[in-house]
């Protein structure tokens, strides 16, 4: 993927200086974003849902942070050492949940690995604690947003009706993609791709 630049406007102050957002996000494959694309479609269909619902990424959030411009360049770096020692693993998106009067997600069946993560990411979260940045949010429960800020009659008609569908559907994470954003209301840009190990891959044996 190519690097995008960001702009440098300003957006919001932590002691002062300038904060970028930034995002570790997984995607699923083309295959099951399509196959959510024509769900959202049948959403918008049946419950004349404003479009900006479901104009929304698709992806899964590992984790958000933010950061002083010139800090980017060490966190990649970090980020590559830790990708380059994890490995590809599966995920299955199964069935809908939702927050109340407010958005419906596909719930990620899979902790273990996204916790993982997490652990490996607590050294991030210290290097930005220490160059006076909020503290990383690490999600605590995967998910893929299926719709977002939705009035609230047409979640309480909706939502109901979505907890009895069943849902269910697999793909494999091969890498980790870094967005960042300079406005709260801007969408992420792709800025770094980190890839992991296949699964296939084994460590080289050590000779005697």
């Amino acid at each position: 993927m190519e690097r995008v630049a960001v702009s440098k406007e300003k957006r919001a102050h932590y002691t002062g200086e300038t904060l970028l957002e930034y995002s570790l996000v997984v995607y699923p494959d083309a295959y099951l974003t399509g196959r959510i694309a024509e769900e959202r479609r049948q959403f918008i269909k049946k419950y004349n849902a404003p479009a900006a619902s479901v104009d929304i990424p698709y992806y899964i959030t590992v984790a958000e942070f933010k950061m002083r411009d010139g800090m980017e360049a060490t966190l990649v770096r970090w980020m590559q050492r830790i990708c380059s020692m994890y490995h590809s693993f599966h995920v299955t998106l199964g069935n809908y949940n939702g927050t109340p009067a407010q958005a419906i997600f596909l719930q990620g069946q899979q902790l273990q690995p996204f916790q993982q993560l997490g652990l490996q990411l607590k050294t991030i979260d210290e290097y930005i604690r220490s160059s006076a940045c909020p503290p990383i949010h690490i999600a605590q429960q995967p998910c893929l947003h299926f719709a977002t800020d939705l009035p609230e009659d047409i979640y309480r008609k909706a939502m109901p009706v979505y907890a009895r569908q069943f849902f269910r559907a697999a793909f494999e994470v091969n890498e980790l993609v870094l967005l960042a954003r300079d406005h709260a209301f801007h969408p992420g840009k792709a800025v770094q791709v980190f890839r992991f190990l296949p699964v296939s891959h084994q460590p080289e044996a050590v000779l005697a």
